[in-house]
């Protein structure tokens, strides 16, 4: 059996999925259900592409109001061998079925950058809001980031036992990439001392 557990669900999923006995606290659970889930609205999309055609006009990212792009990245390898663009497109587009989606980005592309937007390799996307194992309909709207980084996150459950370290969880750039490594960081810390 554990001794201690770290667990790095996103708080909300967490207090809405897995029943725990005993029940985790009514304060933290109010504060778990009322977290924004990093994420969970974000639709990421990306484009293979044969040729880096955007280097060329010295163009590395795309932010944008205008269409269902708003902001789009360079994702070459490292050895430039292979090239992409990826980045995200606005939650209200996620409503669309994937290839009215797709169609709507192309022509963002070819509007932005030019005819080559259009002479693709493959499209992906991911819709986090249909990923079950991130992302919980729960009928309520958060604002990004609502209650990343609570204080009540911070604190060890079940006498040290639980830990939370979530990206959602963190004080420090909760909800993002860097916030899931202090999250992971911080709990390492915990665990190491005796108890």
């Amino acid at each position: 059996m554990a001794k201690r557990v770290i667990c790095c669900m996103p708080p909300a999923l967490l207090a809405n999925t897995i029943d725990l006995f005993p029940e985790l606290p009514k304060t933290y659970l109010k504060e778990a259900k009322n977290t924004h889930t990093w994420m969970q609205d974000s639709i990421k999309a990306g484009l293979a592409y044969e040729i880096p055609f955007w280097k060329d006009q010295n163009i590395s990212t795309i932010i944008t109001n205008e269409g269902p792009v708003i902001e789009f990245y360079d994702h070459s390898n490292a050895d430039n061998t292979k090239f992409a663009l990826c980045g995200f497109l606005h939650p209200a587009f996620a409503n669309l079925k994937k290839e009215e989606r797709k169609e709507r980005v192309i022509a963002q592309l070819v509007r932005l950058l030019g005819e080559q937007a259009g002479k693709y390799l493959s499209y992906e996307e991911v819709v986090w809001k249909d990923e079950i194992l991130t992302s919980i309909d729960t009928g309520d709207y958060f604002l990004p980031h609502q209650n990343n980084g609570n204080k009540i996150f911070q604190e060890s459950l079940y006498d040290g036992r639980l830990l939370i370290a979530g990206s959602e969880t963190s004080a420090v750039y909760g909800g993002y990439m860097e916030g899931a490594v202090n999250a992971a960081n911080l709990a390492a810390e915990k665990i190491k001392k005796p108890g």
